[in-house]
């Protein structure tokens, strides 16, 4: 593996994401910056992972924790807990592997004040040391990995083929914006990297910002206005933003702009440049309008066509067509979706390409990749189950804790049949940005009033934003048009046929796409088990995900996190490990729903047609 001794006995392995201190120090060196420039800064998504003997065992987000979105702060919750799962405690601990490796660079930050004290006190390998030392009283063996290497071999396990081309784009690494790696024979080899100008991640973070919402937050809003868009609308502006390379890579036009360091470094030139061509900034009260959403489809357009570019040439430079793409820039399930089967054979994305999944892959280059690979779990499910149910049993609305697995689902699918919207917390909890049936709300989407509703009431955000469909993998095709993409985890989007915009428009976009959760049987019997019951009842194999929060919060992680968003109001049941929970208006049809269901405890379902 490039750059990286592999140990032939690994033992216990533990790695790590986040920059501790990055936002604070970010904020005290730029005090006039306003909130949007406020968000400029790396370590993002701090979460921990742990490997037994080369078996991932254990992964989650602080921010599940903290209650903080997108985290930054050194993970020790996160890590406590993910030992706690595997039954270790530090000092069990053989190796940590942290996701930047900064040794070596603070020469390039000598010449500017802010940056020598930035490195000083955020970047400096060294304080690693100290973060543990403070937390857990005890300092493991630790080192540091360069950062796009830790995104490649997460990319690579999370495959789990032989031979790979692997592309990772974020919005920087230590001094790497965009990468190609090739993986074959075992070995990780790096083909070649291009700077900060080579950026896609910033650019749409810009782009992001420059439509009123927060970088390093709000960028999947884009993706989905993008669909109500006309590209050609602002086409020559983003084609002068981003320049495809004969080397195939990207200059970024914006980015390589003159500016007092202060300014570059909050990115106003870049802002300047934007506003000259696309006109002033949407403020975040202002309504969002047809140039707002033509603006996002020209923006997402180019960054397709970026992607493309840099892929078809990287599959040329290796031979080998299919692609495991890293980094925050692969979070763009769109763009995933249109380029899996055009610009490679297969574009295969693991369930946390962002800095969250770089724990695991800061890890996995202290490993031997290819076993790794080879034992890699199905699903993302390593986090605890929902703790504390034992207070739900102890509130005036809990109506039942039902422990038949069968029963639990055709009760939640007759009351989802009837329109409810459920909240559902069940076993492990989900590591990554995307709910996967654990930590769930689920609806009907034979209905585009589901839709309305989840994103008005439930979740409170934007009307476009699109909702992502569970389907029962026996029947996927029949709704969906697959394209040759990882599609257990949420990661690209599908064509809607004609089956699904009939059948199920709660979860087709308008631009007749769909983020699809392809559900097997063997991997996920719980989730299928519940789509096979909603089947029986509708003949529909099929239901509305999304994740189990409200906006603004991480995903729920304990049964509190579940009573949170329940007590809001929005949610008419709630089910943890088989609690029921339910609101006035649904406790009778609840408790009818769990009558009928015990009335046949041990029957097939009948009705449903698939069974893959």
């Amino acid at each position: 593996m490039t750059g990286r001794a592999r140990s032939p006995n690994p033992g216990v392995v533990v790695g790590y994401s986040g920059l501790h201190g990055s936002g604070e120090h970010h904020i005290r060196a730029f005090p006039d910056a306003s909130d949007a420039e406020q968000r400029h800064y790396q370590g993002y998504d701090a979460a921990a992972a742990v490997f037994v003997d080369g078996h991932l065992v254990a992964a989650g987000q602080q921010e599940r924790w903290s209650g903080r979105k997108f985290d930054h702060a050194f993970p020790d919750t996160a890590l406590r807990q993910c030992l706690r799962l595997a039954g270790l405690s530090i000092t069990d601990v053989d190796a940590v592997a942290h996701n930047f490796d900064h040794t070596g660079l603070r020469r390039m930050h000598d010449g500017n004040p802010r940056a020598a004290d930035r490195y000083a006190g955020v970047l400096d390998p060294r304080l690693q040391q100290c973060w543990f030392a403070e937390h857990f009283g005890h300092v493991p063996p630790l080192t540091p990995v360069r950062h796009h290497l830790a995104h490649a071999c997460y990319a690579v396990a999370a495959a789990g083929e032989d031979r790979l081309t692997v592309v990772v784009a974020d919005g920087l690494g230590e001094t790497d914006a965009l990468s190609v790696f090739a993986y074959r024979d075992g070995r990780l080899d790096r083909i070649r990297s291009w700077p900060w100008r080579a950026s896609l991640g910033l650019y749409y973070s810009l782009v992001t910002q420059h439509l009123g919402w927060l970088a390093n937050s709000d960028e999947y809003k884009v993706m989905g206005l993008a669909a109500y868009g006309d590209p050609d609308r602002y086409r020559k502006v983003f084609d002068e933003a981003v320049v495809l390379r004969d080397d195939g890579g990207v200059d970024i036009a914006f980015l390589s702009l003159p500016g007092r360091p202060a300014e570059r470094e909050l990115h106003r030139p870049a802002g300047a440049w934007l506003t000259a061509r696309l006109g002033p900034r949407r403020a975040r009260e202002d309504p969002v309008e047809q140039h707002h959403a033509d603006l996002a489809a020209a923006a997402q357009q180019r960054l397709e066509q970026a992607l493309q570019h840099v892929i078809t040439t990287a599959v040329a430079r290796t031979g080998i067509g299919h692609v495991a793409f890293g980094g925050g820039v692969a979070l763009n399930c769109l763009a995933v979706g249109r380029l899996a089967g055009h610009a490679c054979d297969a574009l295969l994305v693991p369930p946390a390409p962002g800095d969250d999944g770089t724990a695991i892959g800061a890890a996995l280059a202290l490993l031997d990749l290819d076993r790794a690979r080879t034992a890699w779990p199905a699903l993302p499910l390593l986090g605890p189950p929902p703790t504390a149910t034992s207070l739900l049993a102890r509130r005036p609305d809990h109506l039942a804790c039902v422990t038949d697995p069968r029963i639990r689902s055709r009760m939640v699918a007759q009351v989802l049949a009837a329109g409810a919207v459920v909240g559902w917390a069940h076993g492990p909890m989900e590591f990554g940005p995307r709910a996967l049936g654990n930590r769930s709300i689920f609806a009907d989407p034979r209905t585009v009033a589901s839709r309305e509703r989840v994103n008005r009431a439930v979740k409170q955000r934007e009307p476009f934003r699109p909702l992502a469909p569970a389907v029962k993998a026996g029947a996927a095709r029949r709704y969906f048009d697959l394209p040759p993409a990882q599609l257990r985890h949420m990661t690209a989007v599908a064509h809607a046929r004609p089956a699904a915009v009939q059948e199920v428009p709660a979860v087709v976009h308008a631009d007749n796409t769909s983020r699809v959760q392809v559900v097997h049987r063997s991997e996920h019997p719980v989730l299928w088990q519940l789509l096979d019951a909603f089947e029986a009842l509708t003949g529909v194999p099929v239901l509305l995900n999304t994740s189990l929060n409200v906006n603004g919060r991480p995903m729920a992680c304990t049964a509190e996190d579940a009573l949170a968003t329940y007590d809001t109001g929005t949610l008419d049941v709630l089910v943890v490990d088989g609690h029921v929970l339910a609101t006035d208006s649904w406790r009778s049809r609840v408790l009818d729903a769990l009558r009928r269901a015990t009335a046949e405890p041990n029957a097939p379902a009948r009705g449903s047609r698939t069974e893959a």
